[in-house]
């Protein structure tokens, strides 16, 4: 009847009503587990082990009443959020508004009628569904909030370094030029490049921030072009970076390749590999940057021989604001966004990301992309 798992505590002090509840409500839903009480301490108790989908109580027991299960189970912040449904011979207003009075959901009166109770049940458990994946979405939520608020700290705490760097250099290149050698002068010109470039990959990862929760709406501008001709501004991007390392990227595979795509993506995706590579490869090391065709796909892969990505932190690599956020070989910082927009953009042109890692090893990322467009929805 429904997908979902139905966990239904049933309160009553006689046996064979708890019996027939229990039979039949095992017949109406397939996927049901039920815990039974003969009265309001074991309910209690149940309440303090298990949370349930939906409560079925009685009324009138010996050892306390439904409406004391009721008050304590609220009163000890138990069940908050679980429909109650009294099930009871009452049946005066009195006895119904006193119930609603203290929040029960519903009433049903024995002796009840089947399909009226499988009715109720599936009602109201389906509001509890409903609840609790509010609940989940908002706990969601509220962590990604909180992890956001914790990268703009971050950023927004290392733009002042880059900062600080390229004012001090550019104050001694301005006060004491005159006085300063050829090879000086050259030394703090590169430092205010290098700065300049790290301040530059915060900026795109503020913007990033901002991107990423658009990216739902995004759509795709495609046009014709030669990927490999195109990722060489990539590459020279990322490679004024490199140089301060001494790293080398190389173009490998084929020397062009036509593919129909959104180029400003395109070019993001392989950027965000390249500067990944770059940050987490030590100095000297080299860079892949590798081409093929294979069929109808056009194949990107990016591989490097860097400090890899530890085991625990490889299911996280694709997620938002996630956990592998890390700094790279150089106390590089970023955000942990690179590979989240990748796996969008790539997603956007109905292509896939895959990722191999071995901490101290390198790593290795394939993204395979149609070369004809995807049909726009």
């Amino acid at each position: 009847m429904n997908n979902n798992k139905y966990s239904i505590l049933v309160v009553d002090d006689v046996a064979d009503n708890r019996s027939l509840l229990s039979m039949d409500l095992e017949d109406a839903f397939d996927n049901v587990s039920i815990v039974t009480a003969s009265g309001g301490n074991e309910a209690l108790a149940a309440l303090k082990e298990h949370d349930f989908t939906l409560i079925l109580c009685d009324i009138l027991m010996p050892d306390m009443d439904g409406f004391t299960v009721l008050q304590k189970a609220r009163e000890k912040n138990l069940a908050v959020g679980t429909p109650f449904l009294f099930l009871s011979a009452l049946r005066q207003p009195e006895t119904i508004k006193k119930g609603l009075e203290l929040g029960a959901t519903d009433f049903l009166t024995k002796p009840y009628d089947y399909d009226e109770l499988v009715l109720k049940v599936k009602n109201l458990s389906s509001i509890k569904f409903l609840n609790d994946q509010l609940e989940s979405a908002n706990l969601a939520l509220q962590k990604m909030n909180e992890e956001k608020n914790r990268v703009m700290r971050i950023v927004s705490h290392d733009l002042r370094s880059p900062l600080s760097g390229i004012k001090g250099a550019a104050n001694i290149l301005a006060s004491e030029y005159d006085t300063l050698d050829r090879e000086t002068i050259r030394e703090f010109s590169q430092s205010i490049a290098t700065t300049a470039a790290q301040l530059t990959g915060l900026v795109n990862d503020l913007l990033n921030i901002t991107r990423i929760e658009n990216m739902e709406r995004d759509t795709l501008e495609l046009s014709t072009f030669d990927i490999v001709a195109s990722a060489r501004l990539a590459v020279e991007s990322v490679q004024r970076l490199a140089t301060h390392k001494k790293q080398q990227l190389n173009i490998t595979g084929c020397e062009q390749m036509q593919v129909e795509a959104d180029v400003p993506k395109i070019l993001q995706v392989i950027n965000n590999l390249l500067s990944n590579a770059h940050k987490f490869s030590t100095d000297g090391a080299e860079i892949e940057l590798k081409f093929e065709r294979k069929g109808k796909m056009c194949v990107v892969t990016v591989q490097d021989d860097g400090i890899g990505i530890p085991e625990k932190l490889m299911p996280d690599v694709f997620t938002k604001y996630g956990p592998a956020t890390r700094s790279g070989t150089d106390g590089e910082r970023g955000v942990g966004l690179g590979l989240p927009i990748v796996l969008r953009f790539v997603q956007m042109h109905n292509g896939t990301v895959s990722i191999e890692s071995s901490e101290g090893q390198g790593t290795t990322v394939r993204v395979e992309l149609p070369i004809v467009a995807p049909a726009q929805p």
